[in-house]
């Protein structure tokens, strides 16, 4: 099951301090990144805002198993703040449809290597095809990443695929670069085709800030069909 919540959201307090234990159990706990941990075992850093948007894909049992986190580029940037060397010559453009990517994380309760692997397949294709429909769905049009070029290649199978990287620069020693992602109905129908996977998101699963953004964008489709037929 995938959840789209918000910072601060009023009945998502729960999903919330899942969200961040689970970011403290991946990267803290499993990649060794350091990164700031609250008292209470939460991962949380200057990029959680309150327009700050999470994508959590849920197993079975309800757990939280999978994290992704974006943010408007108009907003502060991790890749413009923290690694500006990768937009000497790769921009990132600074606008209300163009939104960066980070804090991707997958984990699973398996025991046995060949269910963990699935699982996390799994849990990747429903992430992956959920931050398509929900940028499609809200005019969403550009997502900017940074990853490692393996990890880029291990998703290649599932459609996601960028239309752009940039040059590639170390980060905590290993080689990482900038993708942009163009968001649209071709990625999306990739996304399903490889993948089989279709979450569905609708109007009513999204947080504020995206339903915002939807009432927007039709107020302002249907202002420029009447000023064309005025």
């Amino acid at each position: 099951m995938i959840e789209v919540i918000q910072t601060g959201q009023s009945g998502k307090t729960l999903s919330l301090i899942e969200m961040h234990r689970l970011r403290k159990v991946i990267f803290r706990d499993r990649m060794q990144w350091n990164v700031d941990i609250s008292k209470e075992g939460l991962e949380i850093d200057n990029y959680d805002l309150p327009e700050t948007v999470y994508i959590l894909a849920r197993d079975q049992q309800n757990r939280v198993v999978g994290v992704w986190r974006i943010l408007p580029s108009t907003l502060p940037s991790m890749v413009r703040e923290i690694w500006p060397e990768f937009i000497e010559d790769f921009p990132l453009p600074v606008h209300e449809d163009v939104w960066e990517a980070s804090r991707f994380g997958v984990y699973s309760y398996a025991q046995d290597n060949r269910t963990y692997v699935e699982q996390t397949r799994l849990t990747t294709a429903h992430l992956i095809s959920a931050l398509a429909e929900l940028c499609v769905l809200c005019g969403i049009q550009e997502i900017f990443t940074l990853y490692n070029p393996q990890v880029g290649r291990a998703v290649r199978p599932l459609g996601f695929i960028p239309e752009a990287i940039s040059a590639e620069h170390p980060v905590d020693g290993k080689p990482t670069i900038v993708g942009r992602f163009r968001m649209n109905e071709e990625m999306l129908a990739r996304i399903s085709a490889q993948t089989g996977v279709l979450t569905g998101l609708t109007f009513q699963d999204l947080p504020p800030i995206l339903q915002n953004r939807m009432i927007k964008n039709s107020e302002q489709k249907t202002k420029e069909y009447r000023n064309a037929y005025a």
